[in-house]
């Protein structure tokens, strides 16, 4: 079998992310049916500092399937809005077919507070 590899590409974005939430919030991916691999995601424009909110990516609602980025993930490195951060990934063994993902903090920020995700990755074909 061979399968041919974009080179990396922009997967997704979702502006205004809602960092004091503890619900999913999903992120659709321009992915089409063609598995993927994320090999970054960056959440950068907070509207406050984040210095309580922690959480998690994950392929299926409610923290379930794989764990993109593992749930205790911190962002108190966001603390403006031209602070960037490439979110630590586990170490993925598949090919990821699943639209949306989903963010899930574990811990809220605790006021309002706002940031947009940025995924990159490559397409199999």
């Amino acid at each position: 079998m061979i399968v041919s590899c974009e080179d990396q590409t922009f997967l997704g974005k979702f502006s205004s992310v809602d960092m004091n939430a503890t619900g999913d919030q999903p992120i659709i991916l321009r992915t089409g049916t063609a598995g993927y691999l994320i090999e970054k995601i960056i959440v950068t424009n907070a509207s406050a500092s984040l210095s309580l909110a922690a959480g998690g990516v994950y392929t299926a609602a409610s923290k379930g399937g794989t764990a993109i980025v593992a749930a205790g993930q911190l962002y108190s490195a966001l603390t403006g809005s031209t602070k960037l951060l490439s979110l630590t990934l586990a170490a993925l063994t598949d090919v990821l077919t699943t639209s949306p993902i989903y963010l899930s903090l574990t811990v809220a920020q605790g006021t309002a507070a706002t940031a947009d995700i940025y995924m990159f990755g490559r397409i199999l074909n």
